[in-house]
């Protein structure tokens, strides 16, 4: 029997702009509509016509869908969300409750705690000012006994050396500036692969009027007895730099990716839309790769005010609860092994400048007024529609003509009708594109 990832599986438009193989994944698919509608390109379509199973379509129950609204309102994902991405989250919540159970989902996102390790922030080591340590002090403390070691041959070589001292110190010092900058140049690998023949070198001190093929024959009698110690240092320096499987999982840790694993789950999401996997891994719902992994950690996002640098958890936060600006800008964060919190920052992406390149317009009155909100406690109009509005339309009454009837109730008239209040509408945002102040020019009459 074939492994397979999730048994029902809910797919993004992802997996088909990727041609991802969604029979070797999940034995059931399943997405919504308007994933399907969004499918326009030739290549996809084939892909689509080319899949061994068929895909149900199904429809999102508006209770589903509203705890996913709210959810990602609490996250601070809901502004990346679209109608189809919330609809999609909405389908895989809805499965996981049919078939699993709703015991494990989660009412609201986990918040982290950061507490710092003392004994760790103390142990660590202090830099006086004026100095600068390298940042792997590892390597650097070996790459300073090596050198220590080296000299110390040198000196008792030199010692025991019976020809002319000055043809040898000047011999010795060529090759210690040579090893300097190579050492230099290529670091660790050179010293490495290098260290052999170059004890080989000092030890038989050759000077520099020697023919270099004699020199090559000499150093390759050496290399022979110098193998195992030259071996077991490379073993050493070889574990902290290479990649292996053993320490794979660590370096992706490290790095902040997300951990993936070779699982089997019930209901799972395939996507590759970051706001998607952070609500479902939030709600404690399963996201799989498109490789056909389970993905098990992500990266945690908070709020920080580039004005006042200050940090807050609170995701439905529009303004700092510091400064009260609204500077607010969502950073990745992650605890490393000594408790510190850590923050990525992408200080190359300019800030937008929309909506503060011109000068706030004088505030209006009335009951529909359309103001910038400044502060948090600003109070805000309800835009409500007209009493005529919200009225409803009697299909009972015996001058109703069904279709379209000349009595049937409209409200053109009213100003939240022309704002388009009574439609919905999001409400337009003048001072966003152009400048409020500007005087408007009048057309001339006559």
């Amino acid at each position: 029997m074939q492994f397979r990832s999730a048994k029902h599986l809910v797919v993004d438009t992802s997996a088909f702009i990727n041609s991802v193989q969604l029979h070797n994944i999940g034995e059931k698919i399943c997405t919504v509509p308007e994933v399907i509608d969004e499918i326009r390109n030739r290549r996809q379509y084939r892909h689509l016509l080319s899949l061994t199973h068929d895909i149900e379509i199904k429809t999102v129950f508006s209770e589903s869908l509203n705890f996913v609204t709210d959810f990602a309102k609490k996250t601070g994902d809901y502004a990346s969300l679209s109608s189809t991405d919330l609809k999609l989250i909405a389908l895989t919540y809805q499965l996981e409750t049919q078939f699993v159970g709703q015991d494990h989902i989660r009412k609201s996102p986990i918040v982290k705690q950061f507490k710092t390790n003392e004994k760790m922030k103390n142990s660590q080591t202090v830099v006086n000012n004026g100095l600068c340590l390298p940042v792997n002090i590892e390597n650097y403390e070996r790459k300073r006994n090596k050198m220590d070691a080296r000299r110390s041959t040198n000196d008792q070589a030199n010692s025991l050396d019976s020809h002319d001292e000055s043809s040898g110190d000047e011999v010795s010092s060529d090759e210690q500036i040579f090893y300097e900058c190579k050492t230099h140049v290529e670091g660790d690998d050179y010293t490495t692969a290098n260290e052999s023949s170059s004890d080989s070198q000092e030890e038989l001190n050759i000077p520099e009027s020697e023919d270099e093929s004699d020199f090559a024959e000499s150093e390759n009698e050496s290399n022979s007895e110098d193998c195992l110690s030259s071996d077991s240092e490379n073993e050493s320096s070889d574990d902290d730099t290479w990649i292996t499987p053993e320490n794979m999982s660590d370096l992706k840790r490290s790095a902040g990716c997300s951990l993936a694993e070779s699982t089997s789950v019930t209901v799972g999401c395939l996507t590759t839309d970051f706001a998607i996997q952070n609500v479902l891994m939030q709600m404690g719902l399963n996201v799989i790769t498109v490789d056909g992994k389970v993905i098990r950690e992500l990266r945690t996002y908070i709020f920080r005010c580039y004005a006042c640098f200050k940090t807050t958890t609170n995701m439905k936060k529009v303004f700092c609860p510091s400064c009260g600006n609204k500077t607010l800008k969502r950073v990745s964060v992650f605890v490393d092994k000594d408790g510190n919190k850590r923050m990525f920052i992408n200080f190359k992406k300019n800030i937008s400048t929309r909506g503060k390149r011109f000068s706030l317009p004088m505030p209006k009155g009335g009951k529909h007024a359309v103001n910038p909100k400044l502060v948090e406690d600003a109070k805000r109009p309800h835009q409500k529609p007209s009493k005529l509005a919200r009225m409803k339309t009697n299909a009972l009454d015996d001058d109703y003509i069904a279709g379209w009837s000349p009595f049937a109730i409209r409200d053109v008239q009213s100003k939240s009708a022309q704002l388009g209040f009574n439609k919905g509408k999001p409400v337009f945002k003048y001072w966003m594109r152009k400048n409020p102040n500007q005087p408007k020019r009048l057309p001339k009459k006559g």
